[in-house]
């Protein structure tokens, strides 16, 4: 009885400990999402938030939009991301902007918590496990070189769940628990088809890596079995049109060689970190550990082999390239995060790397911060997606939001995105009216969708330079397309009646 009643206290000491642990496990996740979120900042118009903005307000509201609607649902209509997010928003009687803010903090502390749950996958130690969630958590905004995304966007769209969920199902497969690895995989397919194609490749490697005998020559069949597909894909794309051709040229981050050298680091860096982890020579780094690299460093080196070959400016047809196999990047990235953190955390590390942890911390800090105000410079760093924010252009769009009609049409300079003060916010999506489509966002949507090609290039050249011409050559652009409305930049010289204006744009009235 004595020993029955030692092993019960004990196991009642052992469960207290564990709940302890799990509440301050919860707590420190909650800061760190906290902290990640504030240091990310909030844009929910901006860049492709604004697209998916634009495709929710459309399915919560059927009557917005009627010129140029395919642009602002095309680019989601594979995922049931916006449809069940419509159909929260309805269940829930919240406005869209508060429910989509709260489903924003919701993915910043999913990412974190499957973050966390690949560090403690892949190391033992408490430090490390703490320290590698940290430093990933600290530079969730950092930019992902040669993909145009970020580890983590600062607004809501469908990558905001299919991270965490890969990030989930990578840690599934680790932990060999094969059924939950395939749930994570179908839900994120639902979720972002794209990005959860190519991550199912390091998933692949992976369980090569378990379950075979024969590693290297399996690793070997499988990289040319996908450069081979990829070639396959290239070979019988049919030729694109000039429109086509055009959208998808604009996207340079397709195409390696139109890289700029930060983005080549972005690419080698990883690479060679992963590569030393796979093959043993970092003898701090998990058996665990050495699996997850050597999957991640066999995927990227695949993909980047077949991009190099087969992605080219010069090629007839684009279609591999709007695959886009370098997404790849983004999963391999956030485990280089992770692992460099518990690197540099390691208890063998040297008093040199255990303050080079805190020195990465405090640069991931001070260059999230910098990054962010050089993006967004005129936008406040959270915005309220209800008011204004400083950003004169989004002021604008709001005025037009709710001084105009919901068949309003609005013209604006195809590079209006990339104008001083305008910081990539979307009108479409601010102002909740058809615009005619411009060069940049709506080129990425023509680059994805070629049906919409011929209607972007006619819309995005008879805005070319918009700002700048005089009002007789606007209204000889803009007549067949029955604008009603034109955005401009404060300076610009007009007649028409402008009956908003603010130091950054004006609204007029076209003719």
């Amino acid at each position: 009885m004595a020993t029955v009643s030692i092993l019960t206290e004990a196991h009642l000491r052992s469960m207290n400990a564990t709940e302890g642990n799990t509440r301050t496990t919860l707590l420190f996740l909650a800061a760190l999402s906290l902290v990640a979120a504030a240091l990310l900042g909030y844009h929910p118009y901006a860049e492709d938030g604004g697209i998916y903005a634009s495709a929710l307000a459309l399915q919560l509201n059927p009557s917005l939009f009627p010129a140029f609607r395919a642009f602002a649902v095309a680019h989601t209509g594979k995922s049931l991301f916006i449809p069940v997010v419509a159909e929260m928003v309805q269940q829930s009687h919240m406005p869209q902007e508060v429910l989509v803010t709260g489903l924003f903090l919701l993915s910043i502390a999913a990412t974190v918590a499957a973050a966390h749950g690949i560090a403690c996958v892949l190391f033992r130690e408490r430090r490390q496990q703490v320290c590698s969630t940290l430093l990933f958590a600290l530079a969730m905004g950092m930019p992902v070189g040669g993909t145009s995304l970020y580890l983590a966007d600062p607004y809501l769209t469908s990558r905001s769940f299919s991270t965490p969920l890969i990030l989930l199902g990578l840690t599934a497969i680790l932990r060999k628990r094969y059924g939950a690895a395939a749930v994570c995989a179908v839900v994120s397919f639902a979720v972002h088809p794209l990005m959860t194609l190519w991550a199912l490749l390091p998933a692949v490697f992976l369980l090569i890596w378990q379950r075979s005998a024969k590693r290297t020559r399996d690793f070997v069949l499988l990289a040319l079995a996908v450069v081979s597909f990829m070639a396959a894909i290239q070979m019988v794309a049919p030729v694109d049109s000039a429109a086509v051709r055009a959208a998808s040229l604009s996207r340079g981050y397709w195409f390696p060689s139109q890289w700029q050298w930060y983005e080549w680091i972005g690419l080698i860096a990883p690479m060679l970190m992963l590569l030393v982890i796979a093959t043993g020579k970092s003898k701090m780094m998990s058996s665990t550990a050495q699996a997850l690299a050597a999957a991640m460093a066999a995927s990227l080196m695949t993909v980047t082999a077949g991009a190099l070959l087969l992605i080219h400016t010069g090629d007839t047809a684009f279609l591999l390239a709007r695959l886009q196999p370098l997404r790849l990047l983004h999963p391999v990235s956030i485990v280089f995060v992770l692992m460099l953190g518990g690197w540099l955390a390691a208890p063998a590390a040297g008093m040199l790397r255990r303050y080079g942890m805190y020195l990465f911390a405090l640069g991931a800090i001070g260059g999230m911060l910098f990054m962010q105000r050089e993006i967004y410079p005129h936008s406040a760093h959270w915005e309220n997606p209800r008011g204004t924010s400083g950003n004169g252009y989004k002021e604008a769009a709001l005025w037009l939001r709710q001084n105009t009609s919901a068949d309003a049409l609005i013209a604006v300079d195809a590079h209006y995105t990339t104008m001083r003060g305008e910081d990539a916010q979307m009108v479409r999506a601010i102002a909740q009216r058809s615009t005619i489509p411009d060069a940049a966002k709506d080129g990425g949507i023509a680059s994805v969708v070629p049906e919409l090609a011929d209607t972007w290039w006619v819309g995005s050249q008879a805005q070319e330079g918009l700002a700048g011409v005089s009002d007789l050559q606007r209204i000889q652009r803009l007549r067949s397309f029955g604008a009603s409305w034109i955005l401009l930049p404060a300076d610009a010289e007009t007649t028409f009646l402008c009956p908003y204006r603010n130091t950054d744009a004006k609204v007029c009235r076209l003719p």
